[in-house]
């Protein structure tokens, strides 16, 4: 018999349950109306419940409780977060590692049970349209469980040992492989908030979470994933139906502060969505026809920590010389590797433009899309283990003019030394990317709040005025300082120059327990992290920084640094490896 076998039949197999539709509801409610939540609102929903003289009703473990996500959330991508993360196996049998990964979500679940629910559509009528719910049962607590898969031979012929040897490449652990979780699902019936499935290979285990992004972001993943929620939980029990009632609550009234909008709100300019854009009376520009997926090739670019200081205090060298009333104080690690990718993808995507886009005028842009984690940027800043989305857009754009200027030299004077500098045309792309970042505040924020409560259907805030498939526009994602290979007493400020400030980062040390470091099941901290394959065209992810360098597998060393994941046409990658000028800052390449 198979493990994955084994431990199924182990189990008390329940039936799978989608959300009822009929049940009572304990949690309180907020009409559905999002201007809702403006200055007298919020006072109101977060008061606490009169007390009721009279008994409770009796709910049994099917009754649904509802958690309201904020405006925020309604304006999030509804597709899944994608995290892989290896673990060798060493002397630990697969079926222990398994249950006692089983055990780690149930202590989740113990803290936050909404997290075995789902993002449901809205039941009465709302305004905007489409607006998704979280509704959760102690049925669907005991109903979850982790899936196991034990991946035959012909399925994966190399081993843990040879993957790692590998480097953990992407292109050998395509996400069909490693989970049936499809990377969206319609947001007009149930979806699971969370899908676990454990992929059993010789010598190790690939552990595949996906995550709702629709109620959660990038900072929610890392909270999971490093034990944070599992750290004061000493005990599993079911949950009494008040219990469930009042975590619903809480949770409804903690995201209460990103539904907040002063009276009298402008929506900005925030040019990067459409709806804003149409309500001034400007039309979009067409998008240009997206690449197939059989196009696209992902490959991961590895930066040594030593060339991105050497990088970073370069271009603050020159921006001191060059810029010295900028209102840019400093470059971080953040803006100087955001601008290297910028400068030289936009270059090697252009000969792909379609031939009506070939005569490049001098108002040709870029724009460079960044999410930007809020939790420490509004007022009263949110606490780093916020679940919700808490992620604002940051576009960076700029005429291809700058974008194409020669990499040739400039010259610098440092302590009283001169020294030539070959990296000084990304100074104005690295200025661009920190004011981008820097404008996402809490006035930025309540600027996109009120545009998604203006919008006939809240699905609008994902129709981008960007073209990253087809065009010259990338997304860059940093999970950089998620705190996926902290120790117990270790830290995720990044580098503390910044690098937090860009990307869906938590920004807070793990704050967990040794017994929860790797998921709870006694291996260790992962080996690598890892997203499983995909081909989106001018879609980037910086990979979670491991301190303790690339110290597994042949193409490894002593060195630490970051780990880009590129997605490209295959005839712009194969560009991009042969700009000589990027190749040389790369310390290797993984396919």
């Amino acid at each position: 018999m198979l493990i994955s076998d084994l431990l199924n039949a182990l189990r008390c197999k329940k039936p799978f349950r989608k959300p009822q539709t009929g049940q009572p509801i304990l949690s309180n409610r907020k009409d559905r109306l999002l201007s809702d939540t403006t200055d007298s609102g919020v006072s109101e929903s977060l008061a606490t419940s009169p007390p009721n003289s009279q008994e409770p009703p009796i709910m049994d473990i099917d009754t649904e409780h509802t958690i309201t996500p904020s405006i925020l959330d309604q304006g999030m991508p509804r597709h899944y977060t994608r995290f892989c993360l290896a673990f060798r196996l060493g002397e630990t049998p697969a079926s222990v590692a398994v249950s006692r990964l089983e055990l780690f979500f149930r202590r989740i679940f113990q803290a936050e049970p909404w997290l075995a629910g789902y993002a449901c559509p809205v039941k009465e009528e709302c305004s905007p349209k489409h607006q998704l719910e979280i509704r959760f049962s102690q049925r669907d607590v005991e109903n979850f469980h982790v899936k196991v898969q034990e991946l035959p031979h012909d399925k994966s012929p190399l081993s843990y040992d040879e993957l790692c040897e590998l480097g953990m490449p992407p292109s050998k652990i395509p996400r069909d492989l490693v989970s049936q979780c499809p990377d969206r699902r319609p947001d007009t019936e149930p979806a699971p908030i969370l899908d676990v499935t454990v992929s059993i290979i010789r010598g190790g285990l690939l552990v595949a979470i996906f995550l709702h992004h629709g109620v959660t972001d990038g900072a929610s993943m890392g909270t999971i994933v490093s034990g944070q929620l599992c750290r004061d939980v000493s005990e599993i029990k079911p949950l009494a139906a008040i219990e469930l009632a009042e975590k619903a609550r809480a949770e409804t009234a903690t995201r209460l502060p990103l539904s907040f909008i002063p009276t009298h709100q402008s929506i900005g300019t925030h040019f990067e969505y459409k709806p804003a854009l149409l309500a001034i009376g400007q039309i979009p520009s067409s998008l240009a026809p997206a690449p197939a997926p059989s196009e696209v090739t992902s490959h991961i670019f590895r930066f040594s920590d030593t060339t991105l200081q050497t990088l970073k205090a370069d271009l603050n060298t020159l921006l001191q010389q060059s810029e010295p009333d900028s209102q840019v104080p400093w470059i971080t690690t953040h803006d100087a590797l955001q601008s290297l990718l910028w400068q030289h993808l936009t270059r090697a995507r252009i000969p792909s433009l379609p031939a009506t886009h070939h005569c490049l005028s001098d108002s040709t842009t870029s724009t460079l899309l960044i999410p930007v984690n809020i939790r420490k940027r509004i007022t009263p800043p949110l606490p780093p283990t916020y679940l919700g989305g808490a992620v604002a857009l940051a576009p960076a754009t700029l005429p291809l003019s700058s974008l194409l200027t020669p990499t040739g030299t400039h010259q610098l004077q440092t302590d009283g030394l001169s020294k030539m500098v070959d990296k000084a045309y990304l100074l104005s792309t690295a200025i661009t990317v920190h004011a981008a970042i820097a404008k996402c505040d809490d006035t930025y924020l309540r600027e996109v709040l009120q545009l998604t409560k203006g919008l006939h259907s809240v699905r609008e805030m994902v129709d981008l005025n960007l073209d990253t498939a087809g065009g010259l526009d990338i997304c860059i994602t940093s999970w950089a300082v998620l705190p996926v290979f902290e120790e117990p007493e270790g830290s995720a400020d990044g580098d503390g120059d910044g690098d937090s400030g860009g990307g869906s980062s938590s920004g807070s040390s793990s704050g967990s327990k040794e017994s929860d470091i790797g998921l709870g099941m006694g291996l260790g901290l992962p080996d690598f992290v890892r997203k499983p394959w995909s081909r989106d065209a001018g879609g980037c992810i910086i990979l979670p920084r491991d301190r303790r360098g690339w110290t597994r597998g042949e193409h490894s060393g002593t060195a630490a640094g970051l780990e880009v994941l590129i997605q490209l046409k295959t005839e712009d990658m194969e560009r991009l490896m042969q700009d000589s000028e990027f190749m040389r800052l790369v310390h290797m390449v993984l396919d």
